[in-house]
């Protein structure tokens, strides 16, 4: 090799180091062709060429243009069929499906819109909209996902957002939570606020603040925010882990400071853990009058939409990955259902299993992959029942062995009970995942009698000798019938 020789190959291995830094797709596959009047060309093989990579590779070509002028070309080109599967594009879907379980303000960041899915009841022109929110949803929903959403939307505008996870004030009870959380509103907004707020943050920042001293500095925090922030969101994420009885007087105190002004709050929140108001002593925000609610809880009562949404949102992770698509890396039709199904459509519960199926899959994802998967899931669902019930965990899990029980002796993995006996312990276990709404209202007997369908969600059986003998109830997700539900046995909920 002469020196021309050398010095192109050295180029040629820089340009694709910078490219994989910059896309995240480590290892991919490239060749050094040669060309007409002697200039080579790097190529760049991807299954499926997205825009993202092209603006990659055109912002790196930009940067050495001097250089690379008389010396190399360099494309992108879609790979053969059997690259759909490549190590260093099935390497990235998995980090970027690991990454985006986990959703705070800088996930994704600019690549956001890239892969974003919108929901299937359209809720983002509400979220965006120059008001107050709060989206209701289980975990794993897309709670905070909407609430990045209305984030990068209005950030595209060059307008101010403040996001305060409230998962810091999760094991507190005092009323300093309260103090503590104006704080932050006041230290991401600083750079608009030229000082006036330092007063304030000192005082707020008093060991043992009262909750009266916390109300008097409140008119000064307005007159310092309303000026400067006008048209920006407040987001506060993971509103239901405050302790309940601050939860109506921190947002009666945030409310206060941004009434009558174009500051909105937007919240995301498990609905059965969470008050907004207390109308014993009228503090708060009520729902439909000062604030209104999104839910993003559709279950499994619309399992065609509720399938074609995680399908999508799979979809387009893969293809900002180079994949053509989630079923492309799958053994078979039936594997993204069954995965829709065990996971009971949640979508970061789908994106989980198919990431660790996918791991552990030999070439392609299997049912049987996406079954052993899902059975990680029961752990999980159990810590968060234990985090997020604090006092009425053993009510709730000795209601969900009886509900276990019950399905086991009855031999189906779904139920009925009647609507006015559901709350609230049914509707916590549907809220913390371990059990899921099929249908959301109907009378299959006696009229004035109304039901919700109910199934048992899969962690609970499917590693039992029992499993075997259980119907399982509308896996191949289909139209549910009213005549089936009837045949469902109906559970008394415990005096």
């Amino acid at each position: 090799m002469n020196a021309v020789e050398q010095s192109v190959a050295e180029i040629a291995k820089q340009i694709i180091r910078e490219f994989e830094k910059k896309t995240g797709l480590t290892g991919v596959a490239t060749e050094l062709k040669p060309g007409g009047m002697g200039i080579p060309t790097l190529v760049f093989y991807v299954a499926y060429p997205t825009e993202r990579y092209y603006e990659a590779l055109n912002d790196i070509k930009k940067a050495r243009q001097s250089e690379l002028e008389d010396t190399m070309q360099v494309v992108i080109l879609k790979g053969k069929e059997s690259e759909n599967k490549s190590d260093a594009e099935k390497k990235l879907f998995l980090r970027t499906l690991s990454e985006s379980l986990i959703a705070n303000r800088y996930t994704f960041e600019k690549d956001f819109f890239s892969w974003y899915i919108k929901t299937a009841s359209g809720a983002e022109e509400q979220i965006s909209a120059s008001s107050n929110h709060i989206v209701y949803g289980r975990r794993g929903s897309g709670k905070s996902t909407l609430l990045l959403y209305a984030l990068h939307t209005i950030e595209m505008e060059n307008r101010v957002s403040v996001w305060v996870d409230m998962q810091t004030y999760s094991q507190r009870e005092d009323d300093a939570v309260i103090a503590d959380v104006l704080c932050e509103i006041l230290e991401q907004s600083s750079v608009h606020l030229e000082g006036r707020h330092s007063e304030i943050l000192k005082t707020l920042k008093l060991p043992d603040i009262s909750l009266d001293a916390i109300r008097r500095q409140l008119p000064s925090i307005k007159n310092c925010l309303i000026p400067r922030l006008n048209g920006s969101f407040i987001f506060l994420d993971d509103f239901h882990v405050v302790e309940k009885r601050l939860q109506p007087l921190l947002l009666d105190a945030i409310y206060s400071i941004i009434r009558g002004s174009r500051i909105n709050i937007k919240i995301s929140a498990i609905e059965t853990f969470t008050t907004t108001y207390d109308a014993n002593t009228r503090e708060g925000m009520q729902l439909g009058h000062d604030i209104q609610r999104i839910s993003l809880d559709r279950n499994l009562t619309i399992p065609d939409k509720t399938s074609q949404h995680i399908i999508s949102i799979l979809d387009s992770l893969a293809r900002y990955c180079g994949i053509v698509s989630a079923k492309s890396l799958c053994g078979s039709a039936n594997v993204l259902n069954r995965l829709v199904w065990t996971t009971a459509g949640v979508p970061r519960d789908a994106l989980s299993v198919f990431s660790q199926a996918l791991g552990q899959s030999k070439e392609t994802v299997t049912v049987s992959d996406i079954n052993s998967a899902a059975l990680s899931l029961r752990s999980s669902k159990q810590k968060d029942m234990e985090n997020d019930t604090s006092g009425s965990f053993e009510e709730l899990n000795a209601l969900i062995e009886k509900i276990r029980n019950f399905c086991f002796q009855n031999e189906k993995n779904a139920f009925l009970v009647r609507k006015e006996e559901s709350q609230p312990g049914i509707m916590r276990l549907v809220d913390l995942r371990l059990l899921h709404i099929i249908h959301e209202g109907f009378t299959p007997h006696k009229a004035g009698e109304q039901y919700m369908a109910i199934m048992l969600d899969y962690g609970f059986y499917v590693s039992e000798r029992i499993s075997s003998r259980i119907k399982e109830f509308n896996p191949k997700l289909e139209k549910i019938e009213t005549k089936e539900l009837r045949g469902l046995p109906a559970f008394q909920i415990p005096k």
